[in-house]
């Protein structure tokens, strides 16, 4: 998603407010920096131009980390920058659902070398 995304670390911690990606896609949520940035256009550009690669490459099943704003899956930050959470998918994993592709959550560390994601 990097590679898609104008918006490269390190950037301030963002998190959406307003809804969660499936809102932000539908114009009714931003994507909102804690220093008061929006970044709704960068995180929808980069969103659908990595979701395209993906459905170009025939890719139909994707693992996403939780909580994040882009590829949160399942549990989100609520938008308040306090470290609460409240359920929904980030805007990558949003716009991967809307494709058809299968998006599921990876919670915690990686899996031990040699197993899957």
């Amino acid at each position: 998603m990097l590679r898609y995304s104008p918006a490269r670390p390190p950037r301030p911690p963002a998190e959406i407010v307003g809804g969660d990606g499936d809102d932000v896609l539908a114009g009714r949520a931003k994507v909102v920096c804690d220093d008061g940035t929006d970044v709704t256009e960068q995180f929808v550009r980069g969103a659908r131009l990595a979701a395209e690669s993906l459905v170009t490459r025939g890719i139909t099943r994707v693992t996403l980390q939780a909580l994040s704003p882009t590829c949160g899956c399942g549990q989100i930050h609520d938008g308040t920058h306090t470290g609460a959470q409240r359920p929904g998918d980030g805007v990558f994993a949003a716009e991967l659902e809307r494709r058809g592709i299968a998006v599921e959550a990876l919670r915690g560390d990686r899996p031990e070398s040699g197993e899957s994601i």
